[in-house]
């Protein structure tokens, strides 16, 4: 068994918190492990919970684009996880604005055990709450790793048609100077 399967059979059935109840999947991570980049979000939405894997819906699929620019033909591991590895559901069924404090404190333990399995150099954080919140991961981390963030991308998405661009170049830049923070890949500056 790998240090990721085992990783993924001591959360898989985690019950820690009350978002335990309305999941149908424990969302841990997609991707290279270890990597060079980890990329931390918020919390899974219908799709992850649906597919058990992190940023697989429409926000995923930006992500994706906006990683594949920043990176282009480098050979650079990427790997997602999120804050909470379950869906923010209320009783109804109906998904939180973002996760509560409760769950993001009972899901610390795991998302820093990623954080030492996927050994990145940058920590990358997606949104605010993520920004806010993954820092501790960066400072607990017992390799050493660059802390940035960028605008979660589902926010790009509900931006007016005209900041879509702007907001999407921006994400890419980010994504490439977390590609500079790796000395074998850092661009040549003219």
């Amino acid at each position: 068994m790998t240090p990721y399967q085992a990783h993924r059979t001591r959360w898989d059935k985690c019950r820690r918190c009350s978002l335990c109840e309305y999941r149908r999947r424990v969302v841990l991570a997609r991707g290279k492990i270890p990597c060079d980049i980890l990329i931390v979000g918020e919390a899974p939405g219908p799709a992850e919970d649906i597919t058990g894997s992190p940023f697989t819906g429409p926000a995923g699929i930006l992500l994706d684009k906006i990683v594949h620019e920043g990176v282009g033909d480098l050979p650079v591991r990427v790997c997602f996880s999120n804050l909470v590895a379950c869906i923010p559901r209320d009783e109804l069924g109906g998904k939180f604005g973002e996760p509560p404090r409760s769950a993001i404190d009972a899901c610390r333990p795991r998302l820093l055990e990623m954080i030492n399995l996927a050994k990145p150099r940058v920590l990358l954080a997606a949104g605010k709450l993520a920004k806010k919140f993954a820092s501790f991961g960066s400072r607990e981390y017992s390799g050493k790793c660059t802390l940035m963030n960028m605008p979660h991308p589902a926010w790009i998405l509900r931006a007016e048609p005209a900041a879509q661009g702007l907001l999407f170049k921006r994400c890419v830049v980010t994504i490439q100077d977390a590609v500079d923070q790796l000395p074998e890949y850092r661009r040549a500056a003219f």
